[in-house]
C-alpha cells in the first residue's frame, strides 16, 4: 500500500483591509516632531574653545567699531549738508535784501523822474511862478540892495518886460543868462545873502534823503 507524503494543513493569511477615503475626502496624518538636541557637554566645549573665543571677541570688536565708524561718518555729513544749507539760506537772503534795495531805489528813481518833469512842465508853462519867486528872493534880500538875478534863457526872455518895470521902479537887477538852468530856476545873489531856487537840485536832494546816498555835489 502506497503511503502519501505528509503536508501540513494551509492557514489562509488574514489581510486587513484599510478604509479607502471617499472621493473628495483628504486624510492627514500626524508626525512626531524631530527635536535635535546638543548635548551640554559640546557646548560647554564650544564655550571652552580659545578660537570660538577669540572668534567672538573679534567679531563683537568689528561691529563696534563699524557702528562707531558708521556714526562718525553720518554725523560728518549731516555737519556738511547743514552748513551747505545754512550757506544756501545766507546767500538767498543776501539776494533777497539785494533785490529789494535795486527794486526799492528804481522805484524812487521813477517817482523823483515823474515829479520832477510834473514840477518842470508846471514852470515852463506858467510865467507867473517865475515871477513869484523873484520876487520873493527880492523880499527876502532887501529891495535896497542890488540884486544879481541868473535865469535860464526861457525865463531871462519871457520875463524880460517885468524885469525891466521893475528897474524903472527902483530896482537895481542885473540879469546873467545860464543855459543850463531851466523854467522857474533862478539864483538870487546881493551882499547880504543869496537864495537858489532851482528844481533840479531840489529833486536831488530829495533823492539824496530817500535813498541815503551822501549829498550830490555841484550845482546845476
Amino acid at each position: 500500500m502506497a503511503r502519501t507524503p505528509y503536508r501540513p494543513p494551509s492557514a489562509a493569511p488574514r489581510v486587513r483591509q484599510l478604509p479607502l477615503p471617499a472621493r473628495g475626502e483628504r486624510r492627514e496624518r500626524n508626525f512626531a516632531p524631530l527635536h535635535l538636541t546638543t548635548s551640554p557637554r559640546g557646548a560647554q566645549a564650544a564655550n571652552d574653545d580659545p578660537e570660538e573665543q577669540a572668534l567672538s571677541q573679534a567679531m563683537a570688536q568689528a561691529r563696534e567699531a563699524g557702528y562707531a565708524e558708521g556714526l562718525a561718518q553720518a554725523q560728518a555729513e549731516h555737519s556738511e549738508l547743514l552748513g551747505r544749507l545754512r550757506e544756501s539760506l545766507q546767500e538767498t537772503t543776501r539776494l533777497h535784501e539785494a533785490l529789494v534795495e535795486v527794486y526799492r531805489r528804481e522805484m524812487v528813481e521813477v517817482c523823483v523822474t515823474v515829479a520832477g518833469a510834473l514840477a518842470g512842465r508846471t514852470l515852463a508853462a506858467e510865467a507867473e511862478l517865475a515871477q513869484a519867486r523873484i520876487q520873493e528872493a527880492i523880499d527876502r534880500l532887501g529891495e535896497e540892495e542890488a540884486l544879481q538875478l541868473t535865469l535860464g534863457p526861457v525865463d531871462a526872455e519871457r520875463l524880460a518886460d517885468w524885469i525891466t518895470h521893475l528897474r524903472e521902479t527902483g530896482h537895481e537887477i542885473q540879469v546873467v543868462v545860464d543855459d543850463r538852468l531851466a523854467p522857474g530856476d533862478l539864483r538870487a545873489r546881493c551882499d547880504s545873502g543869496s537864495i537858489e531856487h532851482v528844481l533840479g537840485r531840489r529833486i536831488e536832494l530829495a533823492r539824496a534823503a530817500v535813498l541815503g546816498d551822501p549829498d550830490p555835489e555841484g550845482e546845476v
